[in-house]
Order: C-alpha cells, then structure tokens, then sequence
C-alpha cells in the first residue's frame, strides 16, 4: 500500500476517525535535467554571492524579505509553536457542511482519498451514507508540511474524496486580467452556435485523451537511449491566429462538419 502523506483524525463534533491522506492522482512527469555539453549532471548549491561562501542544507535557515537588503530570520521553534495543529495535534476539523453546488470549480486544487485506520471503519462508513444522502460536503481545515490547508470532503460511492481548495483570497478576479466585451448577441448566431454544441455533444471519456507531446517525448528518449538516429520532422509555420470575420458562415459550416461526423 502507497505510503500516507498525512496521518491524524477526522473531528466531526465530539466523534473522531483515526483516517491517512492518499493523493488521488499520479502525475506523468519526465524529469529532464540540466547537463553539461559532455553530459555531466549539474547541480546547484547554496552560496552567499557577497563572499561566495557556500553552505550546506542544515546550515541554512529561513527568513522573510522585508526589503532594502533586510531580512528577517525565523527559528524553526517558533515557527513549530506558531503551527495551527500545535496544540491539538493532527486533526482534519469540520467546520460546517455545505451543498456541493455551491462550491466553486475555481476553488478546486488537489484530490485526495481520505482512507480510514481499521478502529474508524464504523464511523467512517457512517459518515459516507450521511453526506451521500444529504448531498453535502464537509469544510474541513487542517495543517500538513506546515501549511494550513482548507478542503471539501464529500462521498464518492463508498469513499470519502477530500479535495483540497484555495483559499478565496488566493483567487484572482477577471477584471484583474481583463474585460468581459459588451456586445449584442445576434439571436441567428445563438441559434447555431447551441446547435453546434449540441452537435458535438458525447459522454465525457477521460481515457480517450493522452498527453500526446508526453508519447511523443517518451518515443524520443527511448529511441535515443537504443542508438537510433532521430530525423526531425519539417518545422511548420505557426497558424496566423485572428479574429473570425463572418461568425454566422464560420459556425453554419461547423455544423455541417460536426453533423457529418
């Protein structure tokens, strides 16, 4: 069994579930690493630029930029005596229940699967019929690698899913990044533009789609491992992006396409 990233108790009122926190997710990531020209693996290392005197990870200490060259350094006892979960120690605590619609994809950051010690078992399963009844999710706080962090617990068959959010603090507005056009919609448009969606309308397959540049990028590694010369393929020119001009033609013949399908 994959080793646990968190280990505590889920504190539901004055009930507690001895519970470990597993990623629901494995990333794909091929790790390229910085070489020199004769394929020597590069490493870094801490150095002060002043002297040029450097230092190991355990000489190290942490610090905050307070500008104008100031820093300011921080023990690590009392950032451990400051940590949320000092005093209680590692618990994921629910502070209401919520309906999952109301919870924004936005907030949305990393699943989890909260798995239950064998002594939570009935308590556990409880509380999976109980939110999977109600159709609501537990906001949860809870303080892992000395991080506070805020979920969504909520049921999944016969599992409890906790999906870590982001703080709303931590989201950005789209008018920071831009403006919403304030322009009429042509009804004929709307009418083709649905019936295009419509259209090309399926049932979501996540299996059907691959991180095709990783293939591709495994292909190379591999046949450059066994000594086969690579023929690159002809580069092609980038598409000129634009703006389309005549949207009812551009979405007339889409639908034709798509209905062809």
């Amino acid at each position: 069994m994959p080793r646990a990233m968190w280990k505590g108790a889920l504190r539901f009122g004055l009930i507690h579930v001895p519970v470990e926190l597993h990623s629901a997710v494995r990333e794909h990531r091929i790790a390229l690493h910085l070489l020199s020209p004769d394929g020597k693996r590069l490493r870094n290392r801490l150095y002060e630029p002043e002297s040029g005197r450097e230092y190991t990870q355990e000489e190290a200490v942490r610090g905050y930029d307070a500008g104008e060259g100031r820093h300011v350094i921080l023990r690590e006892d009392e950032l451990d005596a400051i940590r949320p979960d000092a005093q209680d120690g590692p618990v994921l605590e629910v502070e209401e229940f919520v309906d999952l619609s109301e919870i924004d994809p936005i907030l949305l950051h990393r699943p989890l699967y909260l798995v239950p010690e064998p002594s939570g078992g009935p308590a556990y399963r409880l509380l999976v019929k109980a939110l999977g009844r109600t159709r609501r999710a537990a906001i949860v706080r809870f303080v892992m690698r000395r991080k506070q962090h805020l979920g969504a617990l909520r049921a999944a068959g016969d599992a409890l899913h906790l999906d870590l959010l982001r703080y709303a603090d931590e989201i950005v507005p789209f008018s920071a990044v831009g403006e919403v056009p304030v322009t009429r919609v042509d009804a004929r448009q709307l009418d083709v533009a649905v019936a295009l969606i419509e259209a090309m309308t399926g049932t979501f397959r996540p299996e059907r789609y691959r991180d095709e540049y990783r293939d591709r990028l495994e292909s190379l590694i591999r046949r450059k491992a066994e000594g086969a010369t690579v023929a690159l393929p002809s580069p092609i020119a980038p598409a000129t992006l634009r703006a389309t001009d005549d949207l009812l033609d551009a979405l007339e013949r889409s639908l034709r396409e798509a209905r062809r399908r």
